[in-house]
């Protein structure tokens, strides 16, 4: 696509559109720009689109406007173009390869790093680059808004380059886009994605623009420059320089406005080249004016100046850098002969962006010759390109390894036997040639050597065995002009040059020489030279086009390996053999087949695997040979879609005590079915792989391995069922996919209506609940049967509701329904446990008195705790995990029909001894209570899993590697989704806003508030103690954190920000300090008073409830108070929800964060933070719940300028992914945060704390 394609008819409306300032930013990477255009009518922007060769010329263009698609061109397409040559003879693109802002950024990416972490801001907004010594190797530093603002987008606010969003991926190759794919980016693309690169071209563009910039040099006291300063109106840059960095920056220094001259040859001064046939001369035109002449001899320079050599150039100082590898080529006005080839081979671009009229072909091309001897027995060799003589015509022209064909163009000759067109040698020199040229001269027909003397020319044949017979084949003539005698050799016309007659006794070729098939490969690798020159032994051209393999499988379990080639031409396959690398052509000779269609070694023939090797053949060798194959036998074939699908189910009536059923079920692929049963016959009986009409069936794959551990009598191998618990059924359809049985297949309606009720997890009949004192809500309802459905089929779950849903409700009606099936069968009395956190167990006391009057329970609680009579005498054992985790040998002796598990993320850890007396309880169905199944860590939730359904999740091992490397350190979605599918039957989880319409609304605020002058200083000084020492340990990698010491320094400055009075353990003189959150506290509380709203108030510290309860002893409010040494729990709780006028439950987060409910409050106030924000949202819904009529508010105090600002972001950014300590506040805490956090985070507080 030429110029004038592209700007004519357009340029005074481009040249208009650059003038009024419509183009605008400017992308390019690679040889590919856009520009970004303001149409001036639509103020539409418009990105038009161009891209080069790499010698500069103009290769596509293309804008998205409609003037553009109907006629090839428009104005914004002009405009960008002029924009990208602006004046030049070549594209931005290319002018910044070679310009100075891409060598210096190109350099430090490479030996700096291409991380924009590399660059470090000081506190005045400036750059550095530091070298481990410190040294500064780099500084950038803008002063203007919008410099600012560029400098922010390169280096701090990057967004993401993905194949999506940028140009940089245009014209990558697919295998370096793979490579980018896995992490493992080239060295051109990591510049190219880099802060470096963005750099470079933001400085390359300013220059392009015509900003102004001065360039400065500092010198080392040796006087070599060792900076370069360039700067800007509004920026400024430096860089060190090294003398490797030195040499590679001096012909970029050229291009721009240098102290430091460059003399050496200007592209620039060059208008035009021409070509003249007649004289064979290549002229350089050049421009008369607005180009410098930059040429200078290193002679003129003054000789007392001190020098410096830097590869091919020489620095003088205060002067610049002078060429020191001879004058150029291009500074002369005519070239000739050598000359020509010279500057064709170094600086062909130039020469072929500039040249007139002459193309110049780039691709080599390889020389041809003719042979002939003329009357006086002298042989002419004469080169040509297309056909003879075309390089013997005037005006054609060699130049060394470039000729010119007139007429034509200039090639580049390969294979030129000699620097001339035509080259004769002399009757007397024939010998020498033929004894020098021998391999050359053997791929002629006409000319070519033969080892066999005259008398025993050789010849060969292929027998039907494949055996190399070598024999004699004399064919001489007598007719006068047809032989010559030229010494060792004789020639004979249209047959050759043949040695005289000798002994040839010993000789590897000769007649008689036998060489068996398996031979014959090495024994051409050996003598390929002398072969060469056996008449049509040796062939140029590979008759392959395509090579295959058919593979087939037979009745007896042999398969054969047959390979099948395509021919070109008409050649005929029957007429082909191949031994080894080579390929041997009845009439043509071998030929060495081209590495990428030579099939492997051992099936080049045709071959039986027995049966006895087939399972290595298909294990070692069937899957590499697949690409090969022309056709494979269906039942090697391997399936790309796999499932298993259910036919009919026998036995569901009645299931047994495991709740086992018949499950008659097939494996399906693309290609048919077969039955399970017959699978699991196969693995039992050790195969390894299962030939079928569905296809080669791996019997170790994944999908197979539940059916490993099958014991045979769950298998009728003769009805082709599989026995399978409703647990191992839907486990199987978590992993894999099950099918119904196809529509068409009749009697089935029964089958499908049983998986459609096992997958939805639902039972025809309905629980009983009589004598639930509750009526459940809708979705309450669906739990239940949820519930339901699980204890019918023996097995257990997790109900995950959003805190207050009601999760004890539904608990206590799978009791009352389980305790009614127990009386409308006769059974045996049913007896049920509830594990509880102390804290709520005289809550779950009452609950059960209220709502499950008729059954009897046991608090198995306090010193004289006993299950004495439990059996006989009542129906529900409720207990602390702590009783529990004492107890669990009393406890594992009785067998329960349920035993459920409040607030079960208590036993997360799965090396605790909560979770070991867990896993000891005995229980027809477990159920698990909780709000966050995961807080952190995805191993919390198998350890749930463990506990409620043990052996279902896999292994620690295979756990960690399936789903939590994947998930917590790549994110894998594929993984994610996998787990959620798995795990999904067995758990249940609503959200209130999905569920609770008529629930009020919750509004949530962070309070601020500020130091007090007092605070600031005792701030400050407490920061000073160990601050600096902490961050210093922090970031030595090969130390280990102190955890503790970080810890109590951040917990004194917490109750700091609390208040004085408990930073100074002076608790009863509070009122004597000030504080800027105590006084946010005081009017919260005014507020609610004066709304007659109440207030819940939590705090992890109990100086703080003391201060907060002695304030309102003092202000005669009532309050009510639960800290974890409180006795009577329940009456506090009572006094508030029932008392009107008491106004104020002050409680400690850890006590009261879980099991009550304070709905009678309206307001609630975090006084100070937690570490994560579960914990809170726990500690809130005790007020936002059921039962609640009023909107609530909840406060969350912090104190802008401190750590408690800092750790509100983090829990910000890690949401309830932050690990929820149970326990009393320690330094166990702070090992969920990474090392960078810790540091961030003292870091904010020292900049913040010092400076707000």
């Amino acid at each position: 696509m030429e110029e004038e394609k592209v700007v004519n008819g357009h340029r005074k409306a481009a040249e208009r559109l650059i003038q009024d300032g419509a183009v605008r930013e400017v992308l390019f990477s690679g040889t590919i720009c856009q520009v970004q255009v303001i149409d001036p009518d639509s103020d539409e922007e418009l990105w038009p689109f161009l891209q080069f060769t790499k010698d500069g010329k103009l290769k596509d263009a293309f804008c998205s406007c409609e003037e553009s698609e109907e006629e090839g061109s428009c104005p914004h397409l002009a405009a960008a173009y002029l924009r990208v040559y602006a004046g030049h003879p070549l594209p931005l693109t290319l002018r910044f390869e070679e310009s100075l802002w891409r060598e210096l950024t190109w350099f430090y990416a490479r030996t700096q790093g291409h991380e924009a972490e590399s660059l470090k801001k000081d506190k005045n907004g400036a750059y550095h680059c530091q070298s481990q010594a410190g040294k500064v190797l780099v500084l950038i530093k803008a002063s203007s808004d919008g410099a600012k603002k560029s400098l922010e987008e390169m280096l701090e606010n990057r967004p993401v380059e993905t194949e999506e969003n940028s140009i940089k991926f245009t014209e990558l190759p697919a295998d370096e886009i793979a490579l980018w794919r896995e992490g493992r980016p080239s060295l051109h693309l990591r510049y190219e994605l880099s802060f470096w690169s963005d750099i470079g071209k933001y400085l390359a563009l300013r220059q392009d623009f015509g900003d102004k910039y001065k360039i400065e040099f500092h010198y080392a006291d040796d006087g070599m420059p060792n900076q370069i300063w360039i700067e800007f109106d509004d920026f400024k840059v430096a860089f060190c320089l090294t003398e490797k960095l030195l040499e590679e920056l001096i012909p970029a220094l050229g291009h721009v406005e240098s102290p430091l001259a460059v003399y050496n040859f200007n592209e620039e001064s060059i208008e035009n080249m021409t070509y003249d046939e007649a004289e064979a001369v290549l002229r350089l035109h050049f421009r008369s004016e607005g180009v410098e002449q930059q040429f200078k001899s290193l002679k003129e320079a003054d000789p007392d100046a001190k020098r410096m050599q830097f590869g091919d150039w020489v620095y003088v100082q205060e002067d610049g850098f002078y060429f020191a590898g001879g004058e150029s080529l291009l500074a002369a006005s005519e070239l000739r002969g050598e000359e020509i080839n010279q500057v064709l081979e170094e600086h062909l671009s130039i020469v072929d962006r500039h040249l007139l009229d002459k193309k110049i072909h780039l691709v080599p091309r390889k020389a041809k010759h003719a042979i002939s001897f003329d009357k006086d027995w002298r042989l002419h060799i004469r080169a040509y390109i297309h056909e003879e003589g075309d390089l013997h015509q005037e005006g054609s022209a060699c130049f060394g390894k470039w000729v010119y064909a007139k007429g034509d163009a200039f090639y580049h000759l390969e294979g030129l036997l000699f620097d001339q067109i035509e080259n004769v040698i002399e009757m007397e020199d024939v010998s020498d040639f033929v004894h020098q040229q021998r391999s050359w001269l053997g791929l002629t027909k006409d000319f070519c050597p033969h080892v066999s003397s005259v008398e025993d020319r050789l010849a060969y044949e292929i027998d039907e065995n494949d055996v190399l017979y070598f024999r004699s084949s004399v064919d001489l003539t007598s007719e006068e002009g047809t032989s010559k005698d030229f010494g060792d050799w004789v020639y004979i016309k249209d047959n050759g040059f043949y040695t005289k007659k000798r002994d040839r006794v010993g000789h590897p070729i000769r007649p008689g020489v036998v060489v068996p098939r398996e031979e014959i490969a090495a024994f051409i690798d050996e003598h390929f030279d002398d072969l060469g020159q056996v008449y049509q032994f040796l062939s140029d051209e590979c008759p392959i086009v395509d090579a295959k393999l058919r593979i087939e499988l037979h009745v007896d379990h042999s398969i054969t390996v047959d390979p099948e080639f395509t021919l070109s031409g008409d050649h005929d396959e029957a007429d082909l053999k191949t031994f080894g690398k080579y390929a041997y052509l009845k009439g043509e000779g071998f030929s060495e087949i081209p590495y990428e269609k030579r099939l492997p070694e051992k099936y080049r023939q045709k071959r039986v695997i027995s049966e006895a090797l087939v399972p290595f053949f298909v294990r070692r060798d069937l899957d590499m040979l697949r690409p090969l194959c022309s056709h494979i036998d269906k039942q090697l074939c391997k399936s790309d879609t796999k499932s298993f699908a259910v036919y009919n189910v026998s036995d569901i009536e009645e299931l047994d005590h495991l709740g086992r059923v018949n499950f008659h079920m097939v494996f399906e692929t693309e290609y048919g079915k077969i039955p399970l049963s017959q699978v699991w016959q196969a693995i039992h009986e050790k195969q390894s792989y299962l030939f079928t009409t569905a296809g080669l069936v791996d019997l170790n794959a994944d999908h197979f391995q539940w059916m490993h551990q099958l014991e045979g009598e769950r298998v009728n191998v003769n009805k082709g069922s599989v026995q399978l618990t409703v647990l191992e059924f839907l486990k199987l359809c978590s992993a894999e996919e099950v099918n119904d049985p196809p529509d068409e297949l009749e009697g089935t309606a029964h089958v499908r209506n049983f998986l459609r009720n096992l997958r939805e997890m639902r039972l025809s009949t309905k629980p009983n609940i009589e004598g639930l004192q509750s009526t459940l809500r809708p979705y309450q309802d669906i739990g239940l049967n949820w519930l339901w459905f699980l204890y019918n089929y023996h097995l257990s779950g997790l109900l995950c509701d959003d805190m207050g849903l009601g999760k004890t409700h539904q608990a206590m009606a799978l009791m009352a329904a389980s305790q009614n099936m127990s009386a409308n069968k006769s059974q045996r009395k049913k007896h049920f446990l509830v594990v509880c956190p102390t804290s709520v167990i005289y809550h779950w006391q009452d609950k059960l008195k209220e709502f499950l009057p008729e059954m009897s329970v046991i608090t198995f609680h306090g010193v004289k705790r006993s299950v004495e009579g439990f059996l006989v005498d009542h129906d529900i054992l409720l207990t602390s995990y702590g009783i529990m985790r004492s107890e669990r040998d009393v406890l594992s002796l009785i067998n329960f029909d349920i035993a459920i598990f409040d607030e079960i993320q208590v036993a997360k850890n799965h090396l605790s001894k909560v979770h070991a007396s867990l896993l000891m309880v005995k229980a027809k169905m477990v159920l698990g209570l909780t709000g966050t199944p995961i807080e952190n860590q995805l191993r919390e939730l198998k350890s749930l899993f463990d506990i409620v359904l043990p052996s279902y999740m896999p292994s620690d091992a295979k756990y960690r590697d399936l789903f939590v490397n994947p998930i917590e350190k790549d994110g894998d979605a594929s993984r994610k989704t996998l787990l959620s599918k798995f795990v999904h039957p067995f758990i249940l989880r609503r959200k209130k806003e999905e569920v609770l319409d008529d629930l009020p609304e919750k509004t949530e605020e962070i309070a601020h508030c500020d130091l007090s002058q007092k605070q600031m200083i005792l701030y400050r000084d407490t920061l000073k103690e160990s601050r600096e020492q902490m961050i210093h340990d922090l970031q030595d990698e090969n130390k280990t954190p102190k955890y503790m010491h970080i810890f109590a320094i951040l917990t004194k400055l917490k109750r700091l920000c609390n208040h004085p009075a408990l930073f100074l353990d002076e608790v009863d003189s509070y009122k004597d300090y000030e504080s800027g959150k105590w006084q946010l506290f005081i009017q919260l509380l005014e507020q609610a008073h004066e709304s007659n709203q109440k207030v819940v108030v939590f705090s992890q510290y109990l100086g703080m409830l003391d201060i907060i309860e002695s304030h309102l002893k003092g202000e005669g409010r009532a309050f009510a108070s639960l800290r974890g040494s409180t006795a009577d729990r329940g009456s506090e709780i009572r006094r508030f929800q029932e008392d009107p006028k008491c106004e104020v439950f002050v409680a400690s987060l850890l006590a009261a964060g879980l099991g009550i409910d304070l709905t009678a409050a309206s307001v609630v106030i975090h006084y100070d933070r937690w570490w994560n924000s579960a914990r809170e949202n726990q500690a809130t819904d005790r007020v936002h719940r059921i039962g609640q009529k009023r909107g609530v508010q909840v406060f969350k105090l912090v104190t802008l300028g401190t750590l408690e600002e800092r750790i509100h972001r983090i829990i910000q950014r890690k949401g309830e992914l932050m690990e929820d300590v149970v326990g009393s506040d320690s330094h166990g805490q702070l090992k969920q945060f990474s090392r960078d956090e810790l540091i961030e985070l003292l870091q904010y507080v020292e900049e913040d704390a010092f400076f707000h």
